[in-house]
């Protein structure tokens, strides 16, 4: 929708569910099934959609449980990474800032 609009956004901030069954479960809580397919595909399909609403320099906050980010093939350069522990048996929370740098490789 925003890419129909021509929004450019300066920021973006990708705190998506962290795993596939948190994906499954907050789906289910607003009434709708994900199946496993559609659950693998969700980070991708985000992380496209980010291409088309980002200006240059535009700077990218991701969180997860891991340190892709949206990734160089994107045209993003990594600024910063920051861990969070959370303590106990929790898992920690990685951080990434990067920088939106060149047109990427798709």
């Amino acid at each position: 929708m925003l890419a129909t609009k021509n929004v450019m956004a300066d920021l973006i901030i990708f705190d998506p569910p962290y795993s596939l069954r948190q994906i499954q479960e907050c789906y289910a809580g607003m009434g709708k099934k994900m199946t496993g397919r559609e659950s693998q595909s969700f980070y991708a399909d985000i992380r496209n959609a980010f291409v088309d609403i980002v200006s240059p320099g535009c700077i990218a906050l991701s969180f997860g449980w891991n340190s892709i980010g949206i990734g160089i093939k994107k045209g993003f350069s990594l600024i910063e990474i920051m861990l969070v522990c959370h303590g106990r048996a929790h898992n920690d929370t990685i951080c990434i800032a990067e920088r939106k740098t060149q047109g990427g490789l798709f």
